[in-house]
């Protein structure tokens, strides 16, 4: 096997916050995708030696993905082989979430491996990933192999980076929106008991309201999420707040569902005073107790969960 080359990127450098994207034309994704997602990817561009033509061709990717505070969230590979043994650049998040793409796209660059577009051919899973349409590639450096290689040479390593942007349809078409914050909440799902809408004499868990603090990516606490008398009310610690309805829902199989709502009201003039969608994904948790309580003895359980709160406002 050929050496292995030298990092490209520092660990200390991962971070996606002060990269400036000049992303080419025929790499843009369609009209109505927003970015949901990116991370900075940090691995490895494998070849093997093409004996007959003296020439290092691609076999896979490897690579660990990095959000803005350098926290893994999750993987890149070339994915299991299909039917025909072909595989197929794959992204897995930490929630076991999938999209596998297919490249649409590519712009080659002098001293790099290509910028691509890649259009998601299969989901597997229902958290972070599950509705990305779109992956860009974007940024990349190092990940080329030599031109040829002798008779000796049988596999060789290129260390890379790239920032990879995901995109879904996550908002009316029409409206073009950019994604302003995001946040983490960490909190309760509160149910209490009601009798069974079936059958009176019997108690059913019934959501009641939400409880969360929510964390910028440093770990500061920027706001809360509960109850409001109107809906779902997310505050900021500016006073501002959003409330929110309901548009979409996508089950999970053990967490609450993931969400896309739309502002349907605002208070104060601060930081979430020009949201118009708010997601609420990578759900863990916050699932009712069980499907029956005791009505003479049971009033409320509060569940333990946590969701990343996308926060989405007018393009500018």
């Amino acid at each position: 096997m050929a050496a292995e080359r030298e990092p490209t990127v520092s660990s200390a450098d991962r971070t996606t916050v002060s990269i400036k994207l000049d992303i080419p034309d025929n790499l843009k994704v369609s009209e109505g995708s927003v970015l949901l997602l990116q991370a900075w990817g940090e691995g490895v561009q494998s070849y093997e030696c093409d004996k007959s033509s003296a020439k290092w061709t691609f076999k896979k990717s490897q690579a660990t993905l990095y959000d803005d505070v350098g926290n893994a969230v999750g993987t890149h590979s070339a994915g299991p082989p299909d039917s025909n043994g072909d595989t197929h650049p794959t992204w897995q998040a930490n929630d076991g979430s999938k999209v596998v793409g297919t490249i649409l796209k590519n712009v080659t660059n002098p001293d790099a491996i290509p910028s691509l577009l890649l259009e998601a051919a299969s989901h597997e899973g229902s958290g972070l990933l599950s509705t990305v349409l779109f992956i860009q590639r974007l940024n990349p450096m190092g990940g080329r192999a030599p031109e040829s290689c002798t008779s000796n040479d049988t596999e060789l390593q290129v260390n890379y980076t790239a920032l990879y942007r995901f995109y879904g349809p996550v908002v009316p078409s029409g409206v073009k929106v950019v994604l302003l914050f995001q946040a983490l909440g960490i909190g309760e799902q509160v149910y209490e008991c009601k009798p069974s809408p079936t059958d009176s004499t019997k108690g059913a868990w019934t959501f009641k309201e939400p409880k969360a603090r929510l964390y910028d990516d440093a770990g500061n606490v920027i706001g809360t999420h509960f109850k409001g008398p109107t809906g779902p009310t997310w505050q900021a610690n500016d006073g501002s707040a959003v409330v929110g309805t309901i548009l979409k829902s996508v089950p999970n199989p053990n967490a609450i569902p993931s969400l896309l709502l739309a502002a349907i009201s605002h208070d104060g003039c601060g930081l979430l005073s020009k949201v118009l969608f708010i997601q609420r994904v990578d759900t863990v948790g916050g699932t009712a107790p069980g499907e029956s309580c005791d009505l003479s003895h049971d009033s409320e359980s509060p569940v333990n969960y946590t969701a990343l709160y996308r926060f989405y406002g007018p393009a500018s």
